[in-house]
């Protein structure tokens, strides 16, 4: 899930998408492991101590424990295209009675939204560093539904994601009943680029309609996914590569949703039923009495881009620009590259996007920031120019100039359904001289999310 902390989404690059094949490891869980689903008690070797727990023992119908979790509201998307508006009222949060959380998917409007949900999390309550965490849940059925288990960093409020760290101990999709998902996500290896693994149940049987547990061991080397008890992907420091940094040395807390539509999961169609509960048996963190041992990390160098000179007639990718770093290439008012994995040792966010094939995009942008361009026009003439941007939210302001003096005016980032969702903006009547010429891409002011918006590339062809 991509984090959200105060009521508004931090803006994604391409938003928080799945991994590609190629970067998940994926099990097939064998028969009798299923088996194990009742229980999921920890064995009596005295490695692991429980710390903390909620059993969601109560009267039906009473809310969950205000001593350990909270409920966040909202209905902005939460940085996924989500399509509820989370609440905590009672037809969505609630213990069943029976020992169990209930949260409840709805079909109803609310504040401006067709669904309603709930989400949980433990922050300012509950956190910590290493340990077992692990839960006991039903999740529901139907496409369009996203339930996930997961871990985020106590610093988040203060550096964003993905500095602060995320671990997703359980992810479903409806539309892919028998998968569920792990994954990291850490400066550098976020979104599209995160650390997973896919476990998948044999013969096409769905997680949906019987209990599971979701579990991870988390320690100084790594971490290690499990449902049902049986290990089914691990990752460590040591992979890490370039800029990436391990951020997985701090507390964390804990956060339980259930999301209806998104990027990933899609909206719910003809088949999809409503109510949908996920159902919450039990949470439960251990400490690991063992000692911990330091990690070893080993870093790749990374790769230097390749930037292609810019030629007008032609396309401006947004993420070629000029080098020479902060103040010469580019002025961005963050250091850190927010996306990474591509010219890592620049500040600007960058980050995958697969809009009209797979590339890059340039995300996170605010008022004042640039980026700038050295090019060559080979016609003097009148030009259009059509930019490829996107913004959950009405988005800000921006123009482009030419060697120092303004080419566009004003130009508005729409509101384009999501930070996923691209849409073209042009204007016509650009008068441009043959010969060597410096652009500049100005963020003028910010839109609804605090951000300019997201851009993709920037076309200027004949008029």
């Amino acid at each position: 899930m991509l984090p959200c902390f105060d009521g508004s989404p931090r803006p994604a690059l391409c938003g928080r998408r799945r991994l590609s094949l190629a970067m998940e490891a994926i099990w097939l869980v064998a028969v009798f492991g299923l088996c194990l689903a009742g229980s999921g008690a920890m064995g009596s070797d005295g490695r692991w101590r429980l710390v903390w727990s909620d059993e969601f023992d109560g009267p039906a119908g009473a809310g969950p424990d205000s001593g350990k979790w909270k409920c966040e509201t909202g209905g902005h998307g939460w940085g996924n295209d989500e399509l509820q508006y989370y609440t905590d009222r009672p037809e969505n949060v609630r213990l069943d009675g029976k020992g169990n959380l209930l949260i409840e998917a709805r079909r109803e409007r609310f504040e401006g939204r067709k669904f309603t949900s709930a989400r949980l999390c433990t922050a300012g309550k509950f956190g910590r560093k290493w340990g077992r965490f692990e839960a006991r849940i039903r999740v529901p059925a139907g496409r369009g539904f996203w339930p996930a288990f997961w871990l985020l960093g106590d610093s988040a409020d203060t550096l964003g994601w993905p500095g602060c760290g995320e671990i997703d101990i359980m992810e479903y999709v409806g539309k892919q009943p028998d998968e569920a998902y792990g994954t990291l996500h850490g400066p550098c290896y976020s979104g599209i680029d995160g650390l997973g693994a896919t476990v998948r149940l044999p013969d096409g049987k769905s997680f949906a309609g019987d209990f599971h547990v979701f579990a991870i061991e988390w320690g100084p080397s790594g971490v290690r996914w499990f449902v049902d008890g049986h290990e089914y992907g691990a990752h460590s420091p040591s992979e890490l590569v370039g800029e990436q940094v391990w951020v997985f040395d701090a507390p964390f807390f804990i956060i339980l949703n259930l999301a209806v539509g998104g990027n990933w999961p899609g909206p719910p169609d003809g088949t999809t039923v409503f109510p949908q509960t996920m159902l919450v048996d039990w949470v439960r963190v251990y400490e690991d009495r063992t000692p911990a041992r330091p990690a070893e990390v080993h870093r790749q160098p990374a790769v230097a881009p390749v930037i292609p000179p810019v030629r007008v007639p032609g396309v401006i990718e947004v993420e070629h620009f000029d080098a020479g770093g902060e103040g010469v290439g580019y002025h961005d008012t963050d250091p850190a590259n927010q996306g990474c994995r591509f010219r890592l040792s620049d500040g600007v966010d960058i980050g995958a996007c697969d809009d009209l094939g797979v590339g890059w995009s340039v995300g996170w942008t605010k008022a004042g920031e640039w980026l700038k361009y050295s090019a060559t026009v080979t016609a003097s003439g009148r030009y259009r120019l059509k930019a490829r941007v996107a913004s959950e939210g009405a988005g800000g302001i921006w123009h482009l100039e030419v060697d120092g003096k303004d080419l566009t005016g004003s130009m508005k980032v729409p509101d384009t359904g999501g930070w996923l969702k691209w849409k073209n903006v042009s204007r016509s009547g650009l008068v441009l001289e043959a010969g060597p010429h410096v652009f500049r891409l100005v963020m003028d002011s910010e839109g609804r999310f605090r951000s300019v918006g997201n851009f993709n590339l920037i076309e200027l062809t004949p008029d």
